[in-house]
Parts: structure tokens; sequence; C-alpha cells
């Protein structure tokens, strides 16, 4: 499938930018039998039925997963653990086996609003890329103009973190054309109570800020052009509150490019 294809390789491409190197063991094939973690978007085929859009490309369930996976609907968003061998296929998909999961929260980009602003003033310690510890390699690259990282907070036990992303519409881009995506968080009805930092997977939905504001490229594979959107963004989280306002800290690897097929928004 050619935009199975193209999926990997503009995976391999951002992962090449972040800085990581992907590792492939065993005799030079691609059949895996150890253990891997990826976010993934609920999509729908036609042919294999329920897929499941990751960094690896689609994935369609086996049967022991998909009756769990079955009542989520099309777009929602998971991060999972699962075995894969992409030598075990569903037409042109590879099969993920030994599926668990849990959902993740993924909100849409909003404009500054300063009541929200003012309300989310729950510090997080960081917030990171996703890896993979099979392969050393992100897994925090786009998914249909979805992006995941991985948060983290002193979170007590039962507390659960609500987010606010949002951007300053009139803040100009910076001299590399790069956007500024701010990130907050609260505890609803409290504090932080834990001693230690809990990490929880969470999920920007960009789609709208591609459409708005993303700009046109093309990307050649094996002879077939493919049409693009794409943003720079740089992810700047609050790490602190001083005198009422928020203090933020930069993701570490900036900036990040976010890509998207035309066709998908």
């Amino acid at each position: 499938m050619k935009t199975k294809k193209l999926f990997v390789a503009m995976a391999v491409s951002i992962a090449a930018v972040f800085g990581f190197t992907a590792c492939i063991n065993g005799n030079g094939g691609n059949s895996y039998n150890y253990n891997f973690v990826s976010p993934a978007v609920i999509g729908s085929d036609m042919q294999a039925g329920l897929t499941l859009n990751t960094f690896y490309g689609p994935l369609v369930p086996d049967n022991a997963s998909a009756p769990s996976l079955s009542s989520l609907p099309t777009g929602s968003c998971i991060y999972m653990s699962f075995d894969y061998n992409s030598e075990y296929q569903t037409g042109s998909n590879a099969v993920a086996s030994n599926i668990q999961y849990v959902p993740v929260t993924v909100d849409y980009i909003q404009n500054e609003d300063m009541a929200m602003v003012n309300n989310f003033t729950c510090p997080l310690s960081s917030v990171g890329l996703l890896i993979d510890g099979a392969n050393y390699t992100s897994t925090s690259t786009y998914y249909q103009g979805r992006f995941f990282v991985a948060t983290y907070a002193k979170l007590g036990q039962n507390q659960a973190l609500e987010y606010y992303p949002y951007i300053k519409p009139d803040e100009p881009l910076d001299a590399n054309r790069v956007m500024n995506i701010y990130l907050q968080a609260n505890i609803p009805g409290g504090t932080l109570t834990g001693t230690q930092d809990v990490g929880t997977v969470y999920g920007l939905d960009l789609r709208n800020m591609l459409y708005s504001f993303g700009r046109d490229t093309t990307i050649n594979d094996n002879g077939t052009n493919y049409s693009l959107k794409y943003l720079k963004i740089n992810l700047q989280y609050c790490s602190a509150i001083e005198n009422g306002s928020p203090v933020f800290t930069s993701v570490t690897t900036q900036p990040i490019n976010i890509y998207i097929l035309r066709d998908d928004l």
C-alpha cells in the first residue's frame, strides 16, 4: 500500500531529525518477536476492517485483541504495547498481537483565553517525546494530524490531568517560521499530591492548525508524488507558576515538523 510506505518513510525521516537510531534485529528481515509500544489512531478499512495507525504504519489487531478494540470510535486514540511481525499480514497490513492499551486524551489547539490560562496552574515536571524501548526510536511522530507526547507530573493516586493547549494569535512566527504552542495543565478540584513523577501519554490534534496555517509541500516516494501540508512547531509547557503567571519551558527537541496528507484535512 503506497500510503503505508509513505507513512513509514516520513516517520523514519522524522526519527532521523530527532536524532534517534532505529535498530533492526535478526537476520536482516522484518520479523520481530518482542514488545513494541506506540500511540495509535483507530481507523477502518473496507478490506481489513479495524486498523491501528501507528509509527510502524497501519496495523490490524489479531483475533484475540480485536473484540476489546472494536468498541472504540473511529478517530479515537490509544497508547498500546503489542507484538509485531511484518511478515504476518492481513491483506497489505501487518498484524499486531498481544495488544494492551490505555485510552489517550487528545485536544484541539485553541486560541489563548486568559480565564483558562489563569485556571490551568498545575506545573508539569517535564514533557518529552515517546520512545520505543525495543528500537530506541522516537514514536512521537504524527498520525493523521495528531502528535503525541509524554507529560510528567507529581500525580497522586487516582489523579488525572486536564490539559489546555493554545496559541497566541498575535504572536509572530520566529525567523524559521516556527509557531509556538503552549501547554498548561490542571488537576480538577485540587492540587498535586504525589511525591514522584508519573508519566501520561497525551495527544495534540493539529488538524485545525494545519488547515489554517499549514504550508504546502510535496514528497516523492518511489516515483509517486504526495501532496502534504506541514507545520513547524515549538511546544512549550508550563513548568512553574511565578507571581501568578505561568513560566514556560521548551520541549528539548525543537522545532518539530508535523505533516498531513492534504486529502486527510
